[in-house]
């Protein structure tokens, strides 16, 4: 048995799967319920690393359920984004009559693979580019929701509540590019 892990998967999977262990490990940190030196952090092992590496792909395929969720609420479902996206191809190209609809998506998806390689990977950077900003959105989210409970918790230092705005606003932004690259 080969184990077949490509661009796509650490790009759209193990990314922000690592990116959510170091929230996790970040909010375990300033809640004191462990206590690590961040500077041992830099002598990890190339297994340790390959064990952060394997467990951030898992997290990023758990987390990446929430993260559609998560998404859903301010885009819609992918139903609704692909009704979209095929009555705005059908605006700009008004003259192509073409006898498909916008449910018969993974037909076409597969006549683009077969036809043209090049092209369908356009297509799947654009898809691992959708889900890496989905789920960075939602480890923002969670880093704020953090950074909030820290202010309230511990330390009523002005800058948790900056820091909390400011990921906020990125997951802000990482939802908008999440819909562009949709």
């Amino acid at each position: 048995m080969s184990i077949r892990v490509g661009i796509y998967d650490f790009f759209a999977y193990t990314l922000p799967g690592i990116f959510y262990i170091s929230v996790s490990l970040f909010s375990l940190i300033v809640f004191d319920v462990i206590d690590i030196e961040i500077y041992s952090l830099a002598d990890l092992s190339v297994f340790s690393l390959l064990i952060l590496v394997v467990a951030g792909y898992f997290v990023g395929l758990l987390m990446d359920y929430i993260a559609y969720r998560w998404v859903r609420i301010f885009l819609g479902g992918n139903k609704e984004a692909r009704k979209k996206a095929f009555n705005s191809f059908h605006e700009q190209h008004p003259w192509l009559k073409l006898d498909i609809d916008s449910v018969d998506w993974s037909i076409l998806l597969h006549a683009i693979k077969k036809n043209s390689a090049d092209i369908a990977s356009d297509v799947e950077q654009h898809n691992v580019a959708s889900i890496l900003l989905r789920n960075i959105s939602l480890g923002l989210v969670l880093l704020a929701m953090i950074l909030l409970l820290f202010f309230i918790i511990v330390s009523t230092n002005i800058w948790n509540i900056v820091f909390a705005f400011i990921a906020i606003f990125f997951s802000n932004i990482a939802v908008k590019r999440c819909r562009t690259r949709r």
